[in-house]
């Protein structure tokens, strides 16, 4: 995305991604799998990656 900054198909797909992982934070929020102060960040989530 760096290189790259007219990638639009990709910026779509970051999106997207990003827009489901919201939605199962709701979900896993409400059903008491995750804590209610668990925030997700894609920080956090390319240290993971790496």
């Amino acid at each position: 995305m760096e290189k790259n900054k007219k990638d639009m198909s990709a910026k779509r797909g970051l999106m997207l991604t990003v827009s489901k992982i919201r939605a199962l934070e709701k979900y896993y929020k409400k059903k008491g799998k995750l804590p209610m102060q668990w925030r997700y960040s894609a920080e956090t989530a390319a240290l993971l990656a790496k």
